[in-house]
């Protein structure tokens, strides 16, 4: 579907538009990390390399849940030998968020979702997120790239760049276009190495010069303009009307993919299906065993982020953005679904370069995995589900933000039986269309190859027999966690309740985090 206007006339109307007030350089570079002290270091270390360099004044912040007081020892030792030239290292671990929360109380903020927000959950039910919200209101007024602690900055490209840029997206509550990125796969870690193209490339200034512009403008940069799978319509009209801006930036991986299952896999198209199902040896070892991939765009591609994978994100913090949930996993998923409901005009540039993603441990994926995730949902699945139920009126971010957190209290209110039967209907409704999604795709490829064939089906088969059970809608972390059907979904509702007392609170908080920034009071020390 083609835009709504000539690739000449978005240019002239661009030019012809006032210009943009230039952004603030993008100074902060934020890890988030746990117990992992040489990983951290090393990933802060790879990112100072890299501005040195380059010449870039460069302000690392390690936002730390490591409990061990020898592990925390270890991290602050690591960085402080680590220096910033030009720049400042901040740490902000579990004693600087105690000690930010007292400030909260004390000029009479809301402590209470400080905490919530920033003391990250324990046991089965643990996550970054409350991390990702240190980043957030640590960096308010500004913009930063996040990346997670396993990942070093060494960039490389897509085998071949492609022309201009691409606008990007799905379409509805369905999946087409649901990842733009091209995959490539490998065998092992020394095959990645050896089949990438390295690059000598900024990137840190190549997500400096997209976050906060307007889609408009972006296109119109671009040698020419691919939108034949912009398939949104709010979006096209936000972007013709010039409104759209690049709120999210995301650069891609190669090494270990970062996924928990490889089930999306076996939904991609085009030339990285080809690339994975052609050849059944490599399907069967990308499916069951190696972890191994590069994951890019061939060029700059703005997106309306039903894809969001957080290893490497930039965010344009600015204005504020939403909190991230602080407690399950897909804290990223539910992150870009709550930023888009509560600013419409907030979408996502895919950047064409990729950087290391290098755990610690060799990871690897058992072939059942692509099936076992049919059995069950995650807490984010879950609670985007509960996100969508609810009709926003129009308004500012912060207002929509907060009626979103009106609607989650109101379901943690709600009787177990009502929130229950919900849940299991908003459920039974989204999963009637990813089936529908798998069915059209076997019938597109007429059920070959083999392996991949069965793979779907059995998926399919298992997701469907899991929406029958009693305890299905319950998020599969609180039931480990908790052993029983109802002790879960309460404890569930519980956190529904003080979620949304957070997104109710959050404009109230980031106002708090300014007014002590302003004191001299920030959530991080020197290491």
């Amino acid at each position: 579907m083609a835009l709504r206007f000539e690739e000449g006339e978005l240019r002239a109307r661009v030019r012809r538009r006032a210009a943009e007030v230039p952004a603030a350089p993008l100074r902060w570079l934020a890890i988030p990390t746990r117990d992992r002290p040489g990983l951290a270091a090393r990933a802060a270390a790879s990112a100072l390399d890299d501005a040195r360099r380059r010449g870039r004044a460069l302000d690392v912040l390690i936002c730390d849940d490591s409990a061990d007081p020898a592990t925390i020892a270890d991290l602050r030792g690591r960085l402080r030998a680590l220096g910033g030239d030009g720049g400042r290292i901040g740490y902000a671990g579990r004693a600087e968020k105690e000690r930010f929360i007292a400030a909260i109380d004390a000029i009479g903020g809301p402590a209470t979702s400080a905490r919530f927000a920033l003391t990250a959950a324990t046991g089965p039910i643990a996550c970054p997120g409350a991390n990702r919200n240190t980043i957030t209101l640590a960096t308010l007024g500004a913009r930063v790239l996040c990346v997670d602690d396993d990942v070093v900055v060494a960039p490389a490209g897509p085998p071949a760049l492609g022309r201009g840029a691409r606008a990007w997206s799905g379409r509805g509550r369905g999946y087409e276009n649901y990842n733009p990125a091209e995959f490539w796969f490998f065998a092992d870690r020394a095959a990645t190495l050896a089949g990438i193209r390295r690059v000598d490339l900024d990137a840190i200034g190549e997500h400096e010069a997209h976050l906060g512009r307007g889609l408009d403008s972006i296109l119109a940069e671009a040698a020419s303009i691919d939108a034949a799978a912009l398939l949104d319509d709010d979006m096209r009209e936000r972007i013709v009307a010039g409104t759209a801006r690049a709120r999210v930036t995301f650069s891609g991986t190669y090494g270990d993919i970062g996924w928990y299952s490889p089930t999306w896999l076996v939904l991609l198209e085009g030339a990285s299906r080809a690339r994975l199902v052609d050849d059944p040896a490599v399907y069967v070892r990308s499916c069951g065993a190696s972890r191994e991939v590069l994951r890019v765009v061939d060029r700059v591609t703005v997106n309306d982020g039903r894809y969001c994978q957080s290893a490497v994100i930039g965010l344009d913090n600015q204005d504020g953005l939403p909190p991230f949930i602080p407690f399950g996993r897909y804290e990223d998923g539910v992150f870009r679904l709550t930023l888009r409901l509560a600013d419409p005009d907030a979408y996502f540039v895919y950047l064409p370069h990729a950087l290391l993603h290098d755990p610690q441990e060799v990871r690897g994926f058992d072939r059942n995995d692509i099936h076992r995730t049919g059995d069950w949902v995650r807490t984010g699945e879950t609670l985007n589900q509960c996100l969508l139920g609810h009709e926003l009126a129009p308004g500012r971010p912060a207002a929509r933000l907060a009626a979103l957190g009106g609607w989650l209290e109101e379901l943690g209110r709600a009787p177990l039986v009502d929130l229950e039967d919900y849940l299991r209907e908003r459920l039974s409704a989204q999963k009637a269309i990813y089936l529908a999604h798998f069915e059209a795709t076997l019938a597109r490829y007429g059920a070959a190859p083999t392996p991949w064939a069965d793979d779907l089906r059995e998926h399919a088969s298992r997701t469907r027999a899991a929406l029958g059970r009693a305890d299905y809608p319950i998020p599969r972390e609180f039931m480990l966690a908790e052993g029983d059907r109802e002790r879960a979904l309460r404890r569930f509702q519980g956190l529904l309740s003080a979620l949304g007392r957070l997104f109710r609170e959050w404009e109230g908080l980031g106002a708090a985090a300014r007014a002590l920034a302003a004191r001299g009071i920030t959530l991080y020390d020197a290491p």
